[in-house]
């Protein structure tokens, strides 16, 4: 590690993370999806191994563009997600303007033996489905409003790769390389039961990250 650079991944960073997502709507055509996440991180040295991030997401809003096509994510689903524990590599090969956190999947609503692989269930009777928003419904549940409304409760397998650049001591910017799989469990609305899917954005640098030193 580069001790003699001022930057030091140790200590406490906001995210705030903007991905771009691309749909086929019936009757709406293509639309953009952007979503923001703005996240704690907790960044601890690990041995030789490089950084341990403990990444905890704080709030989560999506935005289509359209009030005739929503996405509301509950505060119950955002207060139960998953504390992501991943790996920052600094410097990148010798170069200490650079940051990496390698790529890491988390999986929302269903416990699966092997997480990176496994199918995701499409039965909300799988025993590897819980309810891991605690409202007493399986999986996890997401709103939908628009042309069609009601809830959808899904499973959903998400990875990221971040890739950035240190921007003076205490703040690192850069791209997010992601991607979201997602299975239905059930609807409260027939016609939610098989959403358009989302496709990152086919330019990368649509989707980026900005890291900010709180502590």
């Amino acid at each position: 590690m580069a001790s003699s650079c001022p930057f030091d991944p140790v200590g406490r960073w906001t995210c705030v993370q903007v991905t771009v997502a691309i749909s086929h709507v019936p009757v709406l055509g293509t639309l953009e999806t952007v979503t923001r996440a703005v996240s704690d991180l907790a960044i601890s040295v690990d041995g030789a191994e490089g950084y341990a991030v403990e990444w905890r997401v704080r709030s989560l809003d999506v935005n289509s563009g359209t009030r005739l096509a929503r996405t509301e994510i509950p505060d119950a689903l955002v207060r139960h997600m998953n504390v992501v524990r991943r790996r920052l590599i600094w410097p990148v090969e010798g170069d200490a303007s650079r940051v990496l956190l390698p790529r890491a999947t988390d999986v929302t609503g269903a416990r699966l033996a092997n997480p990176l692989t496994d199918r995701l269930p499409s039965d909300p009777d799988d025993p590897r489905v819980f309810d891991q928003d605690r409202d007493g419904k399986p999986g996890v549940t997401v709103r939908v409003r628009g042309l069609a409304r009601g809830e959808i409760h899904v499973v959903q397998r998400a990875w990221s790769v971040l890739t950035g650049t240190v921007d003076g001591r205490d703040r690192v910017v850069g791209t997010v390389a992601w991607d979201v799989e997602q299975s239905v469990l059930s609807a409260t609305n027939p016609v939610l039961r098989n959403p358009p899917e989302n496709r990152p954005h086919p330019d990368p640098a649509r989707s980026m990250f900005t890291m900010e030193r709180v502590g």
